[in-house]
């Protein structure tokens, strides 16, 4: 009987040993992960939304015209100009930044505005081919330390194709009764449907991160 007590004891502290063995090593995995994941993250993580739209200030257009379509207004790209030299104003010199856009036409062209706060596209305009005026453009906006790429998971939630404004009012009355999270649009998409993971972990560091998207 002493001898099983015995052999019982070795064995407890044997699964202790494994067990505070196994641990460590969990622990030293996620200090490793943790340590490769704060590598990619930047500095600052900045959040624009775009300008003005046409759809924003008249929304009979979305029955009619696609959402992803709808292009900033005079005013919308004005703000988009602004918003470029507040932000410009803000980040230290000679630092890099990164942009995150949607692929809608108005975040791309809030993306335009606020990146001529670094070089005017103007300096380009004579230049008789627009394909070789952006190209030169981006290039030189490369060398200033500004890079980007689009990215379809921040778009605008899907309300539907072709929007009925009446119809899309007794939708958005029903969210309000079923829940805003989980309610979809008839033809669209729910708030929970475009809660994806992040993203800014996938690409390579920046000491800035814009991320143009919608709200």
């Amino acid at each position: 009987l002493k001898q099983q007590q015995q052999q019982q004891q070795l064995q407890q502290q044997n699964d202790i040993s494994f067990s505070m063995r196994n641990n460590s090593k969990q622990q030293l995995s996620r200090q490793n992960s943790l340590s490769s994941n704060a590598t990619c993250l930047p500095s600052k993580l900045i959040l624009v939304r775009h300008g003005q739209s046409e759809g924003n200030i008249d929304e009979v257009l979305y029955a009619t015209k696609p959402d992803n379509a709808m292009r900033l207004t005079k005013l919308g790209w004005e703000m988009a100009r602004m918003a470029g030299k507040a932000l410009r104003e803000q980040l230290p010199p000679n630092e890099t930044v990164h942009f995150i856009v949607s692929p809608y036409a108005r975040t791309v062209e809030t993306f335009h505005g606020l990146a001529s706060a670094w070089c005017d596209p103007e300096e380009f305009s004579h230049i008789p081919q627009r394909s070789k005026r952006l190209k030169l453009w981006y290039s030189k906006l490369m060398e200033m330390g500004l890079t980007w790429h689009e990215d379809p998971r921040i778009r605008e939630q899907d309300f539907g194709n072709y929007q009925d404004p009446h119809a899309i009012l007794k939708a958005k009355s029903e969210r309000h009764r079923f829940g805003a999270f989980y309610y979809r649009f008839p033809h669209g998409e729910s708030a929970s449907d475009v809660v994806s993971e992040k993203i800014y972990s996938q690409y390579a560091p920046s000491y800035n991160m814009v991320v143009y998207a919608h709200v």
